[in-house]
């Protein structure tokens, strides 16, 4: 089975380090530019819209800001499926996404959520200086990721029918190979 992977850069990039999802995925885009089994998505927010874009995905790597406080400053964790009720109307959990993913399509692609610390998200704001930091961290971690399960000599990428099946394990080797 041929599989893509998309990469999901999502934020407010007039609120400072909220921005920081859009602007990793905008490099990422520029430093790896097109191949056949990879997509780019920039959005606002997580919404309904976006799982038409995501119908083919075999993989699907979320990439945000994160008020919360990680030892590294990037975090990334492996997301499962699962309605989550909302205060906002217009705001969608990852793992909701996924979840109408999966009633929509009747499966759901290996998910990863890549988290970048923020501090500053006030309205008009310029990104802080950690948090660019951060950001080309999670372009190098995202880059080796995909150098590790994509062979270099194929232009077009097959998974298995088990799916790619990245253990936290080989993710932590991967992360600190950097």
């Amino acid at each position: 089975m041929e599989g893509r992977v998309h990469i999901v850069g999502y934020g407010n990039t007039q609120r400072g380090d909220d921005g920081v999802g859009p602007l990793v995925v905008q490099r990422l885009r520029s430093s790896l530019g097109p191949k056949p089994w990879l997509r780019f998505f920039l959005y606002h927010q997580l919404e309904e819209g976006l799982l038409e874009n995501l119908g083919d995905a075999s993989m699907l790597i979320l990439v945000d800001a994160s008020a919360e406080d990680t030892c590294h400053g990037v975090q990334w964790r492996k997301l499962e499926p699962r309605p989550t009720p909302s205060a906002f109307s217009h705001h969608m959990d990852p793992a909701t996404l996924l979840w109408l993913l999966r009633l929509a399509r009747g499966s759901c692609p290996e998910t990863w959520l890549v988290s970048i610390r923020g501090e500053n998200f006030a309205q008009g704001q310029e990104m802080s200086s950690m948090t660019l930091c951060l950001a080309l961290r999670a372009q190098r971690e995202i880059e080796a990721f995909l150098s590790r399960i994509v062979p270099r000599d194929r232009t077009s990428w097959e998974l298995k029918a088990s799916g790619l099946g990245v253990s936290g394990a080989m993710l932590n080797e991967l992360l600190q190979g950097e």
